[in-house]
Order: structure tokens, then C-alpha cells, then sequence
């Protein structure tokens, strides 16, 4: 099996930038997927959280493991089905289960774009 390292902007996460442009979450991330044809998420960490965006104002920190992406767990989430479900237009919501570390309780963040 293969891991490939990705920012999350692979998967149609928005950066910095498109903050000011449009409705976005506002963070980006490190991705490790196993497989190539049909690629599944085994980690995605937090790497950023921009200052002022939906994902600041929520709560999400770099260095949170996210281990749901709107339900979809991780590991197990097909990279297109992750994709799929964290492009939201304004006025939605991004529900991340997350852990702030290893030893931590997972926590719910509610992520709502602007």
C-alpha cells in the first residue's frame, strides 16, 4: 500500500486566499491516503487553521486529527467522498469529529460557512 502526503487543498479545501473571495472553511491539512485507483483516507491532521474563518471561529486547532468528515470515518472515507462532502456553499455546515491529541476524547466541531 502507498501513502501519498497531500495538502487538503487536493481535496477542494480552500486556503488563505478564498477566505476574503468567497464562503470557505478556512483551514488545510495533511492527508494520507492508501490506494491508488480508489484512494481511502487513513489520516488527516490539521496543519492551519486561518485566523478569522468559520474553522477559527469554531474551535478547530492544528494538530486535531479529524477522524469524521460529515459522518464519513477516518480512516475508511474515500478521498472522493471526503471531497464531495467538504465543498459546502455558504449558509452550510461541516460537522468534523476531531481529537486534539492521541490520548484525547474525540470532540465535535460544527463548522459554518460563511
Amino acid at each position: 500500500m502507498k501513502k501519498f502526503y497531500v495538502l487538503v487543498l487536493a481535496l477542494a479545501l480552500v486556503s488563505g486566499q478564498a477566505i476574503a473571495d468567497k464562503g470557505a472553511i478556512g483551514f488545510s491539512a495533511s492527508v494520507s491516503v492508501s490506494g491508488f485507483f480508489s484512494p481511502e483516507l487513513t489520516e488527516v491532521k490539521v496543519d492551519e487553521v486561518f485566523e478569522g474563518s468559520p474553522a477559527a471561529l469554531a474551535g478547530l486547532k492544528a494538530g486535531y486529527l479529524i477522524t469524521s468528515i460529515d459522518g464519513c470515518n477516518v480512516p475508511g472515507c474515500s478521498a472522493s467522498k471526503a471531497k464531495k462532502l467538504m465543498k459546502k456553499t455558504p449558509g452550510e455546515t461541516l460537522n468534523l469529529r476531531v481529537k486534539p491529541d492521541e490520548k484525547s476524547d474525540e470532540i465535535s466541531i460544527a463548522i459554518h460557512v460563511q
